[in-house]
């Protein structure tokens, strides 16, 4: 079981890494026009957005803009790395897996943004490098808070025949 979930993690990891690498690919204004167009559906059925200024309303899209830019990096980036988690599921220590899922996300995020200066009207910047590892973060913590709760709870549940079907298989994954 624990080889399918590698080879699963290993197809997700480099098709996810595809993902963001053609994501930045894109010059800007596509970017942006994706950008624009979830504003848009925000805002559209939000009567005080539609009483502001012009000004107003332009700083107001430009936070959206910004949210929306470093949620879509938090996702990612959170992504690639549980993927990653997945694919070195045969290493023996959590902590190793953990430690090689996070130095490969942040790598990719900084060959990510250096790929980014290379591409029209966007530009590399180290915070989304921080924003990127941050979401690597709150990957692994949350990997190891589920890994806790596994081995609180488990032992009180172990005769019940659903909970340990349940539990080994999230045992294998974690």
């Amino acid at each position: 079981m624990k080889k399918i979930i590698m080879i699963l993690g290993i197809i997700l990891s480099i098709t996810w890494m595809t993902v963001i690498f053609t994501y930045s690919s894109q010059n800007g204004e596509a970017v942006d026009n994706k950008a624009s167009t979830i504003i848009e559906t925000i805002t559209e059925k939000d009567d005080s957005y539609q009483q502001k200024t012009e000004e107003e309303k332009v700083l107001i899209n430009n936070d959206y803009e910004f949210y929306i830019s470093k949620t879509v990096h938090v996702l990612e980036y959170g992504a690639l790395c549980f993927f990653l988690f997945m694919a070195f599921i045969l290493i023996k220590k959590r902590t190793l897996n953990y430690l090689f899922s996070f130095i490969i996300t942040v790598l990719f995020a900084i060959s990510d943004e250096w790929h980014q200066t290379f591409t029209p009207d966007r530009t590399a910047r180290p915070q989304d490098i921080l924003i990127d590892a941050s979401a690597a973060i709150i990957c692994i913590l949350s990997l190891e808070l589920i890994y806790t709760i596994i081995t609180i709870i488990k032992p009180k549940h172990k005769n019940n025949l659903r909970w340990k079907r349940f539990w080994h298989i999230l045992s294998i994954m974690i």
